[in-house]
């Protein structure tokens, strides 16, 4: 996941020299989260797009082109803020879809219940 950016810039604090001290490192595993997170995050928003996803998806997209540009720009005065705002995003996207899948599981539950009610019944 995400994870080892934000300990890179958790570790590095305010001091931007370990930042830039870490950038290679940084960049590697964003790149890596890119190739395989994001990019199945983007295959399943396409499979299935009658999700709820306006609270949460493009604010995740925006803030991923932000450290997108900082890591290209090398900007590391703005990285920081970059990457720990995308976590947070990151963080509220995956509550917001275990909320989602938490209530699609209890609805199942509830209609099958009914079902078998209804079976019982007959």
């Amino acid at each position: 996941g995400c994870d080892p950016c934000l300990n890179i810039v958790r570790d590095a604090g305010i001091d931007l020299s370990k930042l830039m001290a870490q950038f290679t490192s940084l960049k590697s595993y964003w790149d890596q989260f890119q190739d395989y997170q994001m990019i199945k995050l983007d295959v399943f928003m396409q499979a299935h797009p009658t999700l709820d996803t306006d609270a949460w998806y493009q604010a995740l997209e925006d803030l991923a082109a932000v450290v997108e540009s900082d890591l290209a720009q090398v900007s590391v005065g703005t990285l920081a803020n970059s990457v720990h705002a995308f976590g947070r995003q990151l963080r509220e996207a995956r509550a917001r879809v275990q909320h989602q899948v938490d209530r699609a599981v209890k609805d199942l539950v509830t209609i099958s219940d009914r079902w078998l009610g209804q079976l019982a019944a007959d």
